[in-house]
């Protein structure tokens, strides 16, 4: 893991080319939606962080197994220096099945961290944290000019001042508004088609004669879920019913 940092951030890209070659892992069919191109990438390991992920209706669910970051007795797991980032990108481009849209998502993660040792010392902290970018690429199934908006979550932020924490348990959710974000560009109509990006960093400092440790859950330790939207055909059938009333 990447050491070296000048100055420390809750979430941000580091800086320089990718440690690991970028994988991808293919689509993958939900109930309403399809994530295509799911890949995942990393600045500061060389092996896959993520996993390859399942689908469970609309959800997309990575259980990393070697997502961490430790510092111990002021050395970090990666090598000189007190400082352990872990940083991992994820991308998908989620596309609506035929008569849906995607009004929002919703990325959820999870995982546990250790903060023990004497002295209780704020300089030794965990930190998690994820940025989401987000492009709409297509309304009503019809292309148009991308419109962007990102979001940042504190997962964690939990240091020694206040004395030790074995297996303290974080998570954090980002439920992101697609149907705000086409408002806030005056476009109508509903989004069919985005493109999501995360960068996901956990962190951890330490002090001489203590230990800072965080890391995902092996289980669903990352989530992207799409609720079940609404679907064309409703307001369709909709109007016909009131159609049919009237007569």
């Amino acid at each position: 893991m990447l050491v070296k940092v000048a100055t420390i951030g809750v979430v941000g890209i580091i800086a320089g080319s990718a440690l690991a070659t970028p994988i991808n892992y293919g689509n993958f069919g939900g109930s309403t939606v399809i994530f295509q191109n799911v890949s995942e990438d990393s600045n500061t390991d060389p092996g896959a962080l993520f996993g390859a992920p399942t689908v469970v209706a609309d959800t997309l669910k990575f259980s990393p197994v070697s997502f961490g970051a430790s510092s111990s007795n002021g050395v970090s797991a990666g090598g000189p220096g007190s400082i352990d980032i872990t940083d991992g990108t994820l991308q998908t481009t989620i596309v609506a099945r035929p008569g849906n849209v995607i009004n929002n998502f919703i990325i959820s993660e999870k995982g546990d961290y250790t903060l023990i040792g004497s002295p209780a010392n704020a300089a030794t902290f965990t930190l998690a944290g994820i940025r989401v970018f987000v492009s709409v690429l297509e309304v009503n199934g019809v292309a148009i000019n991308p419109v962007g908006g990102s979001a940042v979550v504190t997962a964690n932020n939990s240091n020694l001042g206040s004395g030790s924490v074995f297996l303290g348990i974080w998570q954090g959710t980002v439920n992101f508004n697609v149907d705000a974000l086409l408002a806030a560009n005056s476009i109508s109509g509903q989004a069919t088609k985005i493109q999501v990006g995360l960068d996901n960093q956990l962190i951890a400092s330490s002090v001489p004669g203590t230990i800072a440790f965080i890391k995902k859950k092996d289980v669903d330790g990352i989530t992207i879920t799409v609720p079940t939207p609404g679907a064309f055909a409703l307001a369709g059938l909709g109007g016909l019913l009131a159609a049919r009333r009237r007569r």
